[in-house]
């Protein structure tokens, strides 16, 4: 009886100061401060509704709990250990640690909550009890029982070391030392510190009374018809099924599948990949297993050094670690640690895609499972995202003879609460001519901050480095024959939002209202309406919506579904377009429309196939593509030798006809890889071109491409679009080598008729270079000098040794004319310091040494609270006590800037 009054005393201690500390420190002083940006956040999905209620949960539970006291105290002791520290618990593990749930842990999840509601209702006033059939009370009678006995026994594997540490470290008196002065407010934290250690101490011992309590009490409440032993019989069985299921649950199928897979060879593969659904679920199972489990069975190691720590017994330690491992076996991962990188890479080695690009609705359910910031550039996870949206859109096109000039501006609007990066892929003709693009938040182009035409590895570098820092950096490069890239950052936080953000990396000045705006100009040939505006290949981080004003000529447009309008061919093609000629130099550069092809044998070509799985559910545009080079070569236009891809060394089989029934596609064949297969089992020089029959395929980076021995002009045809990017190494070699980029067959053709060392066809269009023409007198203006000098730079290109030589002569020409080439980008920059990097990196090594960017992004791995360690107490106290005054700081910023310039 003494123990139990002595018990219930220290109960309501505990229960008491708890709850009016929390509700002080953490509710009147932080809690109501930041349920706006709570309530924000989730509204704009910023954080999942799931932890929201949590948030508000953890923030109305203590004054509930003050509520429930005053009115049954005699309760308060069982409601604080049984209900309230229950909830917490299982709340901060929702936000904290468990993040997307599986079956094993939903389960867990749900028997706590249940155990919770009944273990509640039953502290309920028993004037009108409800009755229920008695197996059913039986059954929730012993589920109450089982969570008990399970939290008991887990919470008191780490309630015991962790009591004995904070004894030790309280008792040394070394957490005095780091306070330099006396504040109450100091007090008040150590003594809600103190509080909360105290009840975690004693929570399994309550909860190990409490909960078993009630099952025996549920007993004595049954009807006389149902017998001790039928209850105790019924619970076995209960207990029984509850714990098969928990054993179920637990098992995870093929644990060491990834590691079986990525031993399997390319036959035992292929059988595999008859099951490409199984294969997919597995593989993107294993690749999110830091997000739906706490860890891994090898692991669960943490408790080890603790009770090494605190009783200096690793024997102990281990015993604790089994216990450990077999209750939160629903939640343990079985198999090995590297799974998630693994899973990846063969997920791209047999499906040819990344399962960033192809699983991005399952990862980013994953991702928003719990708080998890994302990048600050924009990677595969931003594609589709609507994280900045286009607030207004212009586009005005004047046309002249025999160009266009275009210039389009769009100004952007932030919609959440972080600095974001925006990167568009698109597509204008080959042979169109970017002039210039300025950033800056006035409606001015004058005013706004202009380009640099930079080296290409340069000016990519400056801009990352730019980026990193938090400052305004726009880069815009070509990364294909008729691909761009351009990336601006930042996009940044509008004022409405900045007021609730916390991010120290958001300045003042970007909490300006005037929104961001991106201007380009450029200038293409004037041959019809589908070839004026840009074509969007991909977007990451930004979108339009309904509201969105677009401007065409100054008239607003209706309601448009694509990134660019549809313009009236009418309005803005000039008729009756003539050929021109525009003098550089010495030399003249001339256009006009291409001639009739040519009834002549072509040459001897040779097809490298890709037989990538991405070639799957293709087969009409393959088949078609098929029958039309197999016709050519029935025509005696063409020959060709067939070279088979393979996913294995030494696997190209060479052929000496093309069928469409050959082609089974598997795995995942790099551009460089089928290049370097095909080095090593012909002589390249037998071949008039080497064609590389593909689709659009996987770009980004493919490694580093030995040209040296490919002398022969390497052709792309792709069956259904261009990719959105090449590696620079293969793009370089395309022009060295007067190749070309085709999505036609047709296309193809002409480019084998027509381009040589000094004339390149781009669609119906033909582009010549004249050499020694300095006596002849032209007039051109910038625009068409614009157009030849990109045409010249690439013919100049041509059989030209890849030196930096070579590239500083093409980018002094592209400077010259202030053009994007291949070899030459343009970067805005905003500030001396920007440029005067950029001029050490103009005059590096490296500087036309591009990397390549496949997309993937690094996803920022949760923390694992099986194999983290454990602040000491007087760093608890201290992490809780910086947080709150950074937070204090943080609401005080604007008045504590005012003084300190008044004080300035």
């Amino acid at each position: 009886m003494r123990l139990r009054k002595a018990s219930n005393i220290i109960g309501l201690i505990l229960f008491w100061g708890w709850n009016l500390l929390t509700v002080f420190l953490c509710i009147f002083l932080i809690g109501f401060s930041i349920l706006p940006f709570v309530f924000s956040a989730a509204i704009n999905g910023e954080i999942p509704l799931s932890i929201t209620v949590c948030l508000l949960i953890l923030i109305v539970m203590p004054i509930y709990a003050i509520y429930f006291g005053v009115k049954r105290s005699s309760q308060a002791v069982r409601f604080f250990f049984g209900v309230e520290i229950p909830i917490i618990i299982l709340t901060l593990f929702r936000i904290f640690i468990v993040r997307e749930f599986t079956l094993g842990s939903g389960f867990l999840f749900l028997s706590a909550f249940i155990a919770i509601g009944i273990f509640a209702w039953s502290l309920r006033e028993k004037e009108n009890p409800i009755r229920l059939h008695p197996y059913a009370a039986t059954a929730l009678s012993t589920l109450v029982l089982i969570t008990g006995l399970y939290v008991a026994i887990l919470s008191g594997l780490y309630a015991v070391p962790l009591m004995i540490d904070f004894i030790k470290g309280f008792f040394a008196f070394n957490w005095i030392e780091d306070f330099g002065y006396v504040h109450i407010l100091v007090f008040l934290i150590l003594a809600l510190f103190l509080f909360g250690s105290l009840a975690f101490f004693a929570f399994p011992i309550f909860i190990g009374y409490f909960y078993p309590k009630l099952w025996s009490e549920n007993r004595l409440d049954e009807p006389e018809s149902f017998s001790k032993t039928k209850y105790n019989l019924a619970s076995a069985c209960f207990a029984t099924v509850w714990l098969g299921v928990f054993i179920l649950l637990s098992q995870q199928g093929q644990a060491d599948y990834v590691s079986r897979l990525n031993e399997m060879s390319v036959p035992e593969k292929k059988i595999e990949m008859q099951n490409p659904k199984k294969v997919r679920t597995r593989l993107l199972k294993a690749y999110l297993y830091e997000y739906r489990y706490l860890g891994t069975k090898t692991q669960s190691r943490n408790l080890i050094p603790m009770y090494h720590k605190s009783i200096g017994s690793e024997f102990v330690g281990k015993k604790a670690q089994a216990i450990q491992s077999f209750l939160l076996m629903p939640l343990l991962y079985q198999g090995s640690q590297s799974d998630g990188r693994h899973a990846g890479e063969l997920y791209t080695e047999l499906f040819d895609s990344s399962i960033q690009r192809d699983e991005k609705k399952a990862i980013t359910k994953a991702l928003e499972a719990t708080y998890n910031r994302d990048e600050v550039t924009a990677g595969l996870m931003n594609i589709g995202a609507r994280n900045v949206l286009i607030r207004e859109q212009n586009i005005e096109i004047q046309n002249q003879e025999n160009y266009a000039t275009v210039e389009i501006e769009e100004i952007y609007e932030n919609l959440t609460y972080e600095n974001q990066e925006i990167f568009y892929y698109f597509s204008l003709p080959e042979d169109a001519a970017i002039t210039g693009i300025w950033i800056g938040r006035t409606d001015k182009r004058e005013e706004m901050d202009a380009f640099i035409v930079a080296p290409r590895g340069a000016a990519q570098k400056v801009y990352e480095q730019q980026v990193r820092r938090n400052i305004d950096p726009a880069l815009l490069e070509q990364v294909g024959p008729s691909q761009y890239r351009l990336r601006v950052f930042p996009i940044p936080v509008t004022r409405a939002r900045a007021q609730f953000s916390g991010d120290p990396r958001i300045n003042r000045r970007d909490r300006d209202p005037k929104l961001m705006r991106v201007h380009m100009r450029y200038v293409v040939p004037n041959l019809g309406a589908e070839n004026l505006l840009p074509t969007l290949l991909e977007k990451r981080n930004i979108d339009w919506s309904k509201k969105t004003i677009r401007r065409l000529n100054g008239t607003r447009l209706k309601k448009i579904n694509g990134w660019m309008p549809q313009i009236d061919e009418k309005e803005t093609t000039v008729s009756n377009v003539k050929a021109f000629d525009t003098q550089m130099g010495d030399r003249m550069i001339s256009l006009k429309q291409v001639p009739e092809l040519p009834n002549k044998f072509l040459g001897k070509l040779a097809i490298i196939v890709d037989t990538s799985y991405s070639l799957k559910n293709k087969d009409d545009r393959l088949q078609e593509t098929i029958t039309r080079l197999n016709t050519l070569k029935t025509d005696s236009l063409i020959d060709f030798d067939v070279y088979m891809g393979g996913v294995e060394d030494g696997s190209m089989q060479q052929k000496t006809s093309l069928n469409f029934e050959d082609i089974k596609p598997f795995g995942s064949l790099t551009y460089r890889h089928l290049i370097k297969q095909f080095l090593k089992i012909s002589h390249p020089e037998d071949y008039t071109a080497v064609i590389l029959l593909t689709d659009q395929g996987l770009y980004g980076t493919d490694g580093n491409f030995d040209t040296a021995r490919l002398k022969t002009p390497l052709h792309f045809l792709h069956i259904d679009k261009a990719a959105a990017a090449y590696d620079d190494d293969i793009l370089d070699h395309i022009y060295r080598s007067g190749g070309g980029v085709s999505t036609s067959v047709d296309g193809l053709i002409y480019q084998l008729a027509f381009n040589q060392a000094n004339t390149r066809v781009i669609g119906d269009r033909l582009w010549t270079l004249h050499r020694d023409t300095a006596d002849i007198e032209f007039s051109a203006n910038s625009d068409l000098k614009a157009l030849a000098a990109r045409q010249m730079i690439l013919m100049e290109s041509f059989g030209q040794p890849p030196t930096t030589k070579t590239l500083d002569r093409l980018h002094k020409l592209a400077t010259t004319h202030e053009v994007v080439t291949p070899y030459s980008s343009m970067i805005v920059l905003v500030n001396d310091r920007q440029k005067e990097a950029l001029k050490r990196e103009s005059e590096s090594e490296d500087r036309f040494e591009r990397e390549g960017r496949d997309g993937e992004e690094a996803l920022s791995s949760p923390a694992n609270p099986l194999v983290s360690g454990v602040p000491e107490p007087h760093e608890w106290l201290l992490i809780i006590l910086s947080l709150i005054m950074l937070f204090w700081v943080w609401r005080r910023r604007d008045e504590l800037e005012y003084r300190l310039n008044c004080a300035a």
